[in-house]
């Protein structure tokens, strides 16, 4: 019964927001519902972002090792 009163004063700071907030439970990281969904979104698109820039990244390589070999076929054809 003593935990559950300590946990019920336990103060922590929002992950989001930066407000400090009681909680009982411990694991919480946002201080209410709105904060959650907005962290979750900005998360998103972050990966969102992330994983369009590695994709790019992909693309513009395989663009490279297409033009050197196109470019390494023909000089070795015109040399016959």
């Amino acid at each position: 019964m003593e935990e559950l009163r300590i946990s019920k004063n336990y103060k922590k700071i929002c992950e989001y927001c930066w407000k400090e907030y009681k909680t009982a439970a411990l694991k919480q990281r946002y201080c209410n519902k709105e904060c959650a969904n907005n962290a979750r979104k900005e998360e998103y698109s972050i990966i969102l972002q992330d994983n369009i820039n590695r994709v790019m990244i992909l693309r513009l390589t395989g663009m490279i090792y297409k033009k050197s070999f196109f470019i390494l076929f023909a000089a070795l054809h015109r040399n016959e």
